[in-house]
C-alpha cells in the first residue's frame, strides 16, 4: 500500500489518471480518493482543464454507470503548485508532464524504473489492483465492486485480451458473487469497434498515449476493427508513414482475435504480429523496448 504517513505531509493531493480517459482511469481515481480520505489523507480525484476527454469506446459505459463522477478541475498553469498521485499510468507525460510533483502512483502497466511509493501490479486493471491492496482495510460497497468489474471488462476487451489472467478471474468471481453482473449483456451493450466513417486523422489518434523509455520516446494509438474493416488498414499505414514523429500504431481485429503492431522509429516501420489480442503496455511495448 501507499505510505500513509508520508502522504499526510501534504495539505491536499490530487489523484489523476491519463489524459484520454477510459473506464479504469476514471474509476481508479475516484476509488483511490475515497480510500485515502478514509485513511485521513485529504485528496480529491481530478482532471486537467485542457486535453482531457473520455475515449469513444468507453463513453457510454462511463456515462451510464459512473453516476457521481465529478472531478476537480486543475488548471494547467497551476500544476507546479499542487501534488499528485498518478493512477492507471506511470509516466507524467500522459498527464501532468511534471515528475517533480508526483508523490505516489498506482498502476498496472509496464514500467522500466522503480521509485518509492510507486506501486505496480500485474492485474487486469488498476482498479482491480487497488481492490487487492485495500480490500482488508476498506469496505467496498456493491456499487464500487460493480465499478471495478466495469474496468476489468474495458481493459481486457471483455476478457479477450492477453492481460486477463487466472488470478484476475478469481478476483472477478469474488467481486461478482453477490451483485451478479451479466457480462455478456454488458458486452453486447457497450463493446464498440472503431467507427471507420470518421476521418483517419481523428481515428488514428484514438486511445492516444505518449511514452518515454530512456532515449526512446514515441506516441501511440490503436483502433478496433472487424474483419470487414481490414480494407481500411492500408490507408492507416499510409497515414502512419506521413506523420513526422515516432509512433506505435496497433490494429486490433476481433473477428480473428489478432493484433498487428506497427512501430515507426526514425522513419523506419517495424511490424509485429500477434495471434491474440495483445496488451499494448504489457505485450507490445515490452517487445518494442527490447528490440529498439
Amino acid at each position: 500500500m501507499l505510505n500513509i504517513n508520508e502522504l499526510k505531509k501534504y495539505p491536499i493531493i490530487y489523484i489523476i489518471g491519463h489524459r484520454h480517459m477510459d473506464a479504469d482511469t476514471v474509476i481508479s481515481s475516484y476509488l483511490l480518493s475515497k480510500i485515502l480520505n478514509k485513511q485521513g489523507i485529504k485528496c480529491e480525484y481530478a482532471i486537467l482543464d485542457k486535453d482531457y476527454n473520455i475515449v469513444y469506446g468507453d463513453y457510454d459505459l462511463i456515462k451510464d454507470n459512473v453516476t457521481n463522477y465529478k472531478p476537480t478541475v486543475i488548471k494547467k498553469e497551476n500544476i507546479n503548485n499542487n501534488y499528485f498521485i498518478l493512477v492507471d499510468h506511470n509516466d507524467p507525460l500522459q498527464s501532468i508532464d511534471n515528475e517533480k510533483n508526483v508523490v505516489g502512483m498506482i498502476d498496472h502497466h509496464f514500467i522500466d524504473k522503480k521509485q518509492p511509493n510507486y506501486l505496480i501490479g500485474d492485474y487486469a486493471s488498476t482498479s482491480l489492483f487497488i481492490y487487492q491492496l485495500y480490500k482488508n482495510t476498506y469496505d467496498f460497497s456493491d456499487y464500487e465492486k460493480a465499478l471495478i468489474l466495469y474496468t476489468v471488462l474495458s481493459d481486457t476487451t471483455y476478457f479477450i485480451s492477453s492481460r486477463y489472467k487466472e488470478k484476475d478471474d478469481q478476483i472477478v468471481k469474488e467481486l461478482n458473487e453477490k451483485i451478479n453482473l451479466n457480462f455478456e449483456v454488458l458486452k453486447r451493450k457497450y463493446f464498440k469497434t472503431t467507427d471507420f466513417s470518421i476521418d483517419i486523422e481523428t481515428n488514428f489518434k484514438s486511445n492516444y498515449k505518449r511514452y518515454k523509455f530512456d532515449d526512446l520516446e514515441f506516441e501511440s494509438s490503436f483502433v478496433r476493427a472487424n474483419r470487414e474493416d481490414d480494407k481500411y488498414l492500408n490507408e492507416y499505414l499510409e497515414y502512419l508513414k506521413k506523420i513526422p514523429q515516432n509512433w506505435l500504431f496497433i490494429w486490433y481485429q476481433f473477428d480473428d482475435n489478432i493484433s498487428n503492431a506497427y512501430f515507426k522509429n526514425n522513419n523506419v516501420i517495424k511490424e509485429i504480429n500477434y495471434d491474440y489480442i495483445a496488451s499494448r503496455a504489457n505485450d507490445v511495448i515490452k517487445d518494442i523496448v527490447e528490440i529498439k
